[in-house]
């Protein structure tokens, strides 16, 4: 074989190379597809959307299977907090109550509660009692994130 047969073909001075040809295609069809696109919106538009239920995702963030019996109390009083509203200076409002007394409604057992409010006070940092503590928190989010820190304390000692 010669050297002219080994070598790429040449490309004449007229042709565009392939890189130029490939970009060529890439722009024409993305043209198309923005066509396309408009016109689907525009034949589309009087159709109505189609109805999107949002479901209400639930507060605890384990299955209550999975949940141990401590853990799950102290989610439920989490839910609770967070759906009736949580005060600061009473165990008990018309708008709320305080954690100590969300862990008393919710509680199916004194041994549970007991250890629920144990594991409340280590989530609150320890020392003071729980309604000074729970004097000192700033609002039901606050409230609310204190009781889950104890139910996954709850978790990770499989109470």
């Amino acid at each position: 074989m010669t050297a002219a047969a080994l070598a790429p073909a040449a490309v004449s001075v007229g042709e565009p190379g392939l890189e130029a040809r490939l970009a060529a295609v890439d722009a024409a069809m993305t043209v198309r597809l923005d066509e396309a696109a408009l016109a689907h919106a525009v034949n589309t538009a009087h159709l109505p959307g189609p109805e999107v239920e949002i479901p209400h995702l639930p507060v605890a963030t384990q299955p209550a299977a999975e949940q141990t019996p401590v853990a799950a109390l102290l989610h439920r009083a989490r839910a609770r907090i967070l759906r009736d509203g949580w005060c600061r200076e009473a165990a008990r409002t018309s708008g709320g109550m305080c954690l100590a007394e969300a862990i008393r409604a919710e509680a199916r057992s004194h041994r549970d509660e007991g250890e629920a409010r144990l594991l409340l006070r280590r989530a609150l940092g320890g020392g003071d009692p729980i309604p000074e503590q729970n004097r000192r928190l700033a609002n039901t989010a606050h409230a609310a994130a204190v009781l889950g820190a104890a139910a996954d304390l709850a978790t990770q000692r499989g109470l």
